[in-house]
């Protein structure tokens, strides 16, 4: 399957934690792309939005920016303008209330998965800095 198909795929009904949400979902796609496994280190180690948080804290880290962070690090470096299946911590608005989420560049696009399935941004929609890393 090719890695939008996948994400459209993924993003298809409710969020099953470990399974299709937010960080499998973008690390699924980037390895479809042929890219590193951004959470090898968190399959199987959870299957609930606690024990997600449970998961990266354990792993030493406070936020889930700051988990998906490290792993973009530890897998890629920072660019300064993004490429097809660049990855980056992008913040938007949902619901009124401003969410962090793992995302995907893709044609132009930040893809993500959100609490109401698959997310499309333009490049320039999202609120704050996106620090992006092009994974190897």
């Amino acid at each position: 399957m090719n890695p939008l198909d996948l994400f459209w795929d993924r993003c298809e009904g409710p969020i099953r934690f470990g399974v299709n949400d937010c960080c499998m979902v973008v690390a699924d796609v980037v390895v479809a792309a042929g890219r590193s496994d951004l959470m090898a280190g968190y399959r199987g180690s959870y299957r609930t939005a606690r024990g997600f948080v449970r998961a990266f804290r354990r792993a030493g880290h406070e936020t889930l920016p700051d988990a998906c962070e490290a792993s973009f690090a530890e897998h890629g470096k920072r660019v300064q303008s993004p490429a097809d299946f660049d990855v980056a911590v992008v913040q938007y608005t949902h619901a009124g209330r401003l969410v962090a989420s793992p995302a995907f560049f893709h044609g132009g696009f930040w893809h993500l998965r959100s609490e109401a399935g698959g997310l499309v941004l333009a490049h320039d929609a999202f609120q704050g800095e996106a620090r992006i890393f092009r994974i190897i």
